[in-house]
């Protein structure tokens, strides 16, 4: 089991005052400071760039040098693998009128394309969405920009801030682009840049992003502190302090439980994300710690720093969260239940993991309440026959699918927007996008909060049995169409686990 290595070091108490014992392997350096260190999918190499214009990719056991390139002609921000870990994509700013994002095929060993990149300002921030076909972008004008690999050309832009977008991170899913800056943290729908937008999280001013895994939480970093929300109501569930510099890299582990963080303040921390209390805080540079990665299997961690050194770290030294077992008596797994569909996101998620420590005692309940939920509206066949008569060649019949649509808010939500990412006809487009902006994606019914929050406590119980349950709701043919979703997400996500664990 994963991580099952570091439960003994947290049960023997590592304490901070143990961190001059936290073993490193230095992997390098860069003269000018390390800006951005990524593992490559097999968790085999490890590519950096910083302020000397090269970018260098190392063999992460040994670190034996195994590529060096020129990059950007000022400074390199981020460096990232594709999915397949067949190239490698690096960029920053150059001295000229041009900001390429500079493409290397890691077979050949050789620089395989440039795309030309934003002429208003360089990029600070880059990603891969999962089908490693586009390439996401932001940086210091404030616009997020979609690149097609291939083509080497950009596919379409939006304004995310008005001064420079600091941190950047992508939904597990693939859909949803998070970002951080001065502005405000905010999510935009990456097919068509559409705001969606959260009230709180749009007045915290951030500098760093980063998505759970399961696509549950979202972690923001300012300069003092960390803010954990639930995106399911885009309330706090928590804040994380002690810091004293600006946050840089925010990492979730797989599982959820941990964060990991680095900041200005020369320290990597790791954090339990249902206590929101420190497990570990290492001085891990003599500067600014600019970036960190932890590898696939999540053995090791590098970070890199203004220092201009590269150091690999064994997470089972720095510690990790545990669930922990709970033995909940009948009545307080009825009451944890029940609070699955609290608006308080603290009430909610303390009660998930408590279902999750017990999974004799949840399982059945949990199995009986996300069985039993049926929709209060139109079921998921009934909303799409109606989306199918918003292309009717009948005015009437497709006002009045719009009118039912309307009425059914909330619980058609999923699949209007489903339906607006298959992309219809010009008049059924627009039909959707009003209907979906008129929808807040925050005000969730309770019943609808209790089966995101069940079915995210039985992918974190995760067993044989959790699974067959979740595969069961998936196919269900009376279940709401959030219910179907989100047991179908869980399912894949878990098979996902399932193969990394293999590998």
């Amino acid at each position: 089991m994963r991580w099952i290595a570091l439960i003994g070091l947290v049960l023997a108490g590592v304490s901070f005052a143990d961190e001059a014992k936290t073993s490193y392997q230095s992997l390098g350096s860069h003269a000018g400071g390390v800006a951005s260190v990524q593992f490559s999918p097999d968790g085999k190499l490890v590519a950096s760039g910083g302020g000397d214009k090269l970018i260098r990719v190392t063999d992460a056991a040994t670190g034996r040098e195994v590529h060096v390139w020129n990059g950007p002609s000022s400074f390199t921000c981020v460096v990232r693998f594709s999915p397949d870990g067949q190239t490698l994509v690096a960029a920053g700013y150059e001295s000229g009128a041009s900001n390429a994002i500079y493409r290397y095929d890691l077979k050949t060993g050789k620089e395989c394309s440039r795309i030309c990149g934003p002429s208003t300002g360089g990029v600070r921030r880059l990603l891969f969405t999962p089908d490693g076909q586009t390439l996401v972008t932001a940086g210091f004008d404030g616009y997020v920009r979609l690149w097609n690999v291939a083509a080497g050309k950009e596919i379409r832009s939006f304004k995310a801030d008005s001064g420079t977008v600091y941190g950047l991170d992508l939904s597990p899913d693939g859909k949803t682009v998070a970002t951080a800056g001065r502005d405000g943290l905010r999510l935009w729908e990456l097919a068509s840049g559409r705001d969606q937008r959260r009230e709180a999280m749009s007045r915290h001013s951030c500098v760093a992003v980063a998505f759970s895994q399961d696509g549950k939480l979202l972690a923001s970093g300012d300069s003092t502190s960390v803010v954990l929300w639930e995106l399911a109501t885009g309330r706090e569930v928590t804040t994380l302090r002690g810091f004293k510099g600006e946050l840089s890299y925010l990492i979730f582990s797989a599982d959820g439980r941990t964060l990991v963080t680095s900041s200005y303040d020369k320290m990597v921390r790791v954090w339990d994300v249902r206590t929101g209390k420190a497990i570990r805080e290492t001085e891990a540079h003599s500067g600014w710690v600019w970036g960190i990665c932890l590898s696939k299997d999540e053995k090791y961690l590098v970070s890199c720093s203004v220092d201009g050194s590269l150091k690999r770290w064994n997470v089972a030294a720095l510690g990790r969260a545990t669930l922990g077992v709970s033995r909940l008596s009948a009545d307080d797994a009825e009451q944890h239940c029940k609070a699955l569909g609290s608006r308080d996101p603290r009430e909610a998620l303390q009660a998930v993991w408590a279902l999750a420590g017990d999974p004799s005692r949840s399982l059945p309940l949990l199995s009986e309440r996300l069985t039993g939920v049926r929709s209060a509206g139109p079921t998921a066949a009934d909303i799409e026959r109606l989306i199918r008569r918003l292309d009717s060649d009948e005015w009437a019949e497709r006002e009045n699918a719009s009118r039912a649509l309307a009425k059914a808010g909330f619980h058609a939500r999923t699949m209007l927007v489903r339906a607006l990412a298959a992309g219809p006809s010009l008049e059924v487009r627009k039909r959707l996008e009003r209907l979906v902006s008129a929808i807040d994606p925050t005000t969730l019914p309770p019943e609808d909060l209790a089966t995101v929050r069940g079915v995210q406590a039985l992918e974190t119980i995760g067993t044989a049995q959790a699974r067959d349950l979740l595969e069961r709701l998936s196919q269900s043919p009376s279940g709401t169409p959030r219910l179907i979703e989100e047991a179908a997400l869980a399912v894949q996500r878990l098979n996902r686990d399932q193969s990394r664990k293999r590998e």
